[in-house]
């Protein structure tokens, strides 16, 4: 008979390899996920360098017996995806590959008990049954001791810890944000401490230049986030830099790219928006968003609420151009890209989440491009029957006034622009290479870029838009298609007036 042997070291640093942080900060951000997900109220972390030892300790239910022996199965988890923000007890598993035991004490009510694992071969993680060392004295909760092989790992050093909890889960530690969500999320305040100090968040910026604002989605305008942006006195380091955005108090991405707007000084503007409505679209890993059907509009509709809140106060710092309106050739330049890209619906589902917009009509199923039996998707129009108006001032406003959170905001609310489809506007943008982003389903398209210029001066603009709109949305469709199909199609589409 033959036997199945799995190599448990390197399934653990395959899971280790997933994640874009070291594998000390995913051990201390997955603790304190599974610990918030038990409903700790504190966390406590204990260092002792002399000791080789990381602990924490947290008030949350703990384990019964059955759970913590499942719990030291490397392929098992409780969790559901849209639930809580901890995967898999991933925090402990990793550990394994960085430590010479993992002393796990747990209480739920009676029930007191401790085990000790270790990664002993490639293929053996044993445990055992062992005494427990008194850490939780509440009537619940679970500490999680880690004997490092390294003396020098940088979860020896509290500086570390404390900062990777700064970056890791900074609403957490803000208070207005808390007040305004998370505290509804959680019951109550959570609070961290670091060998006795508690944590909190760093002031780095200038008085008078923070920016609360709120996020608000659909008719009801109800509120699904709050943020806060603000102007540090000094360039912030690139980990820190743009706009965190993060669910249940997790930072989960970070930076300005995934917004798809920036400040004209993204090295000193910063901030960050918390959002618990997005647990539902996180990856099973809980380190990233979902892309695909309704998660796709959900989080794109987000997306744009967040974009329209900002607006105003990037402008109010300074920090946006003002463009000037569109004139008719550019209004009749932006109709016939939203009628290509009507014609391409069927072949790109992604395209209608993407643009916020909603095609009219049956549009091409099976089939490639021209096949049998082909009808033509159109964006729906506003009633000005324009197709690029911006959406009203007062939708997804920033605001500043706190008010009882509703976080139940339905599948892809949101997720269609008022007039629809995509617009086009110009940025000066000498610091970036691309010829054109999407940000909102607009085009921003780069003055700045030689490419540009050359059309200009060749009275080319009418195909170079074309070229760079299709460019840009190329790169948000599937990758796992080569975006120059879509390119060369969309351009077809174009060229036929079609």
């Amino acid at each position: 008979m033959a036997e199945t042997r799995v190599n448990l070291r390197h399934l653990l640093e395959d899971l280790r390899d997933a994640y874009p942080v070291p594998p000390e900060e995913v051990i201390v951000t997955e603790l304190v996920a599974n610990a918030l997900d038990s409903g700790a109220r504190s966390i406590r972390f204990l260092v002792s360098p002399a000791g080789r030892t990381m602990t924490l300790v947290d008030d949350g239910r703990g384990m019964t017996r059955p759970e913590l022996a499942k719990y030291h199965d490397i392929a098992a988890t409780t969790k559901v995806r849209g639930r809580g923000i901890g995967f898999a007890g991933v925090g402990v598993k990793i550990a394994l590959l960085l430590a010479e035991a993992v002393v796990t004490e747990t209480k739920r009510g009676r029930n007191h008990a401790a085990t000790r694992w270790s990664l002993e071969t490639p293929q053996r993680a044993p445990w055992r049954r062992a005494r427990p060392d008194g850490l939780v004295t509440t009537r619940g909760g679970t500490a999680v001791t880690i004997l490092l092989s390294d003396p020098a790992s940088p979860l020896l050093r509290p500086d570390y810890v404390t900062d990777a909890l700064r970056r890791h889960f900074a609403p957490l530690l803000d208070d207005d944000i808390c007040t305004r969500l998370l505290d509804s999320v959680y019951g109550k305040r959570v609070s961290f401490s670091v060998n006795g100090e508690s944590v909190i968040a760093p002031s780095a910026a200038s008085p008078g230049s923070v920016r609360p604002f709120t996020v608000r989605m659909g008719a009801r305008s109800r509120l699904v986030g709050a943020g806060r942006l603000f102007v540090a006195p000094g360039p912030v380091s690139e980990e820190l830099r743009g706009l965190a955005v993060s669910t249940y108090g997790k930072v989960i991405k970070r930076g300005w790219e995934w917004l798809g707007i920036a400040p004209l000084r993204p090295d000193l503007v910063c901030g960050l928006v918390e959002a618990p409505m997005l647990a539902s679209l996180l990856t099973i890993s809980k380190a990233d968003f979902l892309r695909d059907g309704p998660a796709l509009w959900k989080f794109y509709g987000f997306r744009r609420a967040v974009q329209r809140a900002l607006e105003p106060l990037l402008a109010e710092l300074g920090e946006r151009r003002e463009e000037p309106p569109a004139g008719k050739p550019m209004r009749e330049a932006v109709r016939e890209l939203n009628r290509a890209l009507g014609g391409l619906a069927g072949e790109y589902p992604a395209l209608a989440a993407l643009l916020g917009v909603r095609f009219r009509g049956p549009v091409p199923g099976a089939g490639g491009e021209g096949g049998p039996g082909e009808r033509e998707g159109v964006p729906e129009e506003g009633p000005s029957g324009a197709v690029e108006a911006a959406p009203s001032p007062q939708e997804g406003a920033a605001e500043s006034v706190p008010e009882k959170p509703r976080l139940d905001a339905p599948e892809g609310e949101g997720g269609r622009r008022p007039g629809g489809g995509l617009s086009v506007e110009y940025e000066d943008r000498p610091d970036r290479e691309e010829p054109a982003w999407l940000a909102d389903g607009i085009v921003r398209v780069n003055r700045a870029h030689p490419a540009f210029t050359r059309a200009v001066a060749e009275k080319a603009e009418g195909y170079h838009l074309a070229f760079a709109a299709a460019w840009a949305i190329a790169r948000h469709l599937d990758t796992a298609a080569d975006p120059g199909i879509f390119v060369n199609r969309f351009m077809r589409k174009w060229g036929s007036g079609t």
